[in-house]
């Protein structure tokens, strides 16, 4: 109703004492023949953001501050939480509504200031001129580039010193996992994460290289290249090597992993490689059965008997090709395919056979490639197996770990 009417009162803490009353008092018409359309929303009790402050500043995770506010609402152990609460003007309970006041206050308490662009809080932490210099950020820190420019990239990778002593631990002369993960914040900023195996069979994260997607970019997931994955892992490399880590077998020796493996992308496979050229590459056997699977279904669309049966004939061809030592076999075991679509297949049924044979020239004409086959055979398993002297059964065939480190870290920790 564009009323004025309101009233700042200012008192002392200590005693309680009114220091001073000011406002405009009067509401105008339309505010005195208003009715109320909804309730007000009450306000989460101070003393329940106090203790999940206090929560959050030793580490806690927002399900345990949940957890933790319900059993103290339960119990009525909140400072000032009344018995009867229909007389109380707060709430007492977490929502999900609270959560953004209670990372705000959260970040002020930290010297985090939320009004100033990520990028320049970010720039600050670093500059060791700036009175927001964190040194302990700065440490974890082996790779910042500032976007100074329309053509550039934010890069910023991070690695503790306990994050370099696991990455010679447990990856030097062993086996690495790398994959990428978006969606890590509302930025168009994308995240790759290198991660070793401990004795446990436990994923072991060793760096993290954040970098934004370039100007223009539509889409996140596609604002990454070779070069700029080549660029970061360089960095980590040199970080690594000259880290000074108890896990380093001497002071001469330069960071190598033996084995790494990935998912299906190229664009991975070829910085590792670039920067580690004796390294031998692994394809992850989820995301290769995704990709083939994802093909299959779309030449082979129909629910008949007879499109299980040919579903079926090439499921078992692709476990045969997993599990293949030679790559003559692999490729004479298509062709044997090929000749049964071929002229097994009744003249009604040629779109059918038609679909299967497509499927197979996808396979023939990319995943059979004799390099690409090494990485997601089993001769390629075994060939890991021999460089890292393991038994087969300890060579990783999937991302697993790390894919699950993704889901945790944005479901939870961010």
């Amino acid at each position: 109703t564009g009323c004025l009417a309101h009233a700042e009162v200012m008192s002392e803490v200590a005693t309680g004492n009114i220091l001073m009353i000011r406002g405009f008092f009067g509401h105008n018409d339309g505010c005195k023949k208003a009715f109320m359309k909804r309730i007000p929303p009450l306000p989460l009790h101070p003393s329940v953001f106090s203790v999940a402050l206090k929560q959050l500043g030793m580490g806690a995770q927002l399900t345990d501050i949940q957890a933790a506010n319900r059993a103290m609402f339960e119990q009525q152990q909140y400072e000032q939480q009344p018995h009867d609460l229909s007389v109380s003007p707060y709430c007492w309970l977490i929502q999900k509504t609270d959560t953004r006041s209670l990372y705000r206050q959260f970040n002020r308490l930290r010297g985090l200031r939320t009004v100033v662009a990520p990028h320049i809080n970010v720039h600050e932490w670093l500059d060791r001129s700036s009175p927001s210099y964190n040194k302990e950020i700065a440490s974890a820190v082996f790779h910042y580039a500032a976007r100074a420019e329309k053509e550039d990239r934010f890069e910023v990778c991070l690695a503790t010193r306990e994050m370099h002593d696991a990455a010679w631990k447990y990856c030097h002369s062993s086996q690495l996992i790398l994959d990428g993960t978006f969606g890590v914040c509302d930025r168009k900023m994308l995240l790759f994460i290198a991660m070793g195996v401990d004795e446990q069979g436990h994923g072991v994260p060793v760096a993290f290289f954040l970098f934004s997607a370039p100007s223009g970019n539509k889409k996140t997931d596609a604002g990454y290249n070779t070069e700029i994955l080549q660029k970061l892992l360089l960095r980590w490399k040199t970080a690594l090597d000259s880290a000074d880590s108890r896990f380093k077998p001497g002071p001469e020796v330069s960071f190598t992993p033996k084995v790494a493996i990935t998912d299906t992308d190229l664009k991975e496979r070829n910085a590792l490689v670039r920067i580690f050229p004796e390294i031998w590459l692994l394809i992850c056997k989820f995301h290769l059965r995704q990709s083939w699977r994802n093909h299959r279904a779309r030449v082979l669309k129909g629910t008949s008997s007879l499109h299980s049966e040919i579903r079926s004939r090439l499921h078992k061809l692709e476990d045969h090709l997993i599990e293949s030592l030679d790559h003559a076999e692999g490729m004479a075991a298509i062709e044997r395919e090929r000749a049964v679509m071929t002229s097994e297949v009744e003249p009604q049924d040629a779109a059918l056979a038609a679909g299967a044979l497509e499927h197979l020239t996808y396979l023939t004409g990319y995943w059979m490639s004799e390099s690409l086959w090494q990485s997601w055979s089993a001769y390629g398993r075994r060939v890991a197996a021999e460089r890292l002297g393991f038994e087969v059964s300890m060579v990783l065939t999937t991302t697993n770990h790390l894919e699950s480190f993704n889901g945790v870290l944005k479901r939870k920790h961010l």
